[in-house]
């Protein structure tokens, strides 16, 4: 278990490729997941060790939980995608996000 998130991303960074989730597009590092954007992930991201997928709650999104932890997420995380953009629902259930994406990754690893 994990009690402080903030210092267990700290001290995975350097060795991890951190991608937050979000359906946010008003951070300069939110992008659109593309097919584009999938081929330069799979080149940065294979020299980590790990790859560390950030979700948000179903009441609260990442940017939201991120500011209640006072930290700046995009401090934290290498990317941030918005995987699903044109779903016509402002957000997905978690559960259908963490299938989807990790499906979605499961094709360049």
């Amino acid at each position: 278990m994990i009690n402080d998130l903030i210092n267990f991303l700290k001290s995975e960074k350097p060795k991890s490729f951190i991608i937050a989730t979000s359906k946010e597009l008003f951070s300069p590092k939110c992008k659109i997941l593309n097919l584009e954007n999938l081929l330069i992930l799979q080149k940065l991201i294979k020299d980590k060790q790990k790859l560390i997928f950030l979700f948000g709650s179903p009441k609260e999104g990442l940017y939201e939980i991120f500011l209640k932890l006072n930290y700046n997420l995009d401090d934290l995380a290498d990317v941030i995608l918005n995987v699903f953009p044109n779903q016509g629902v402002i957000t997905i259930r978690t559960d259908e996000a963490i299938f989807g994406t990790l499906s979605i990754f499961n094709l360049i690893f």
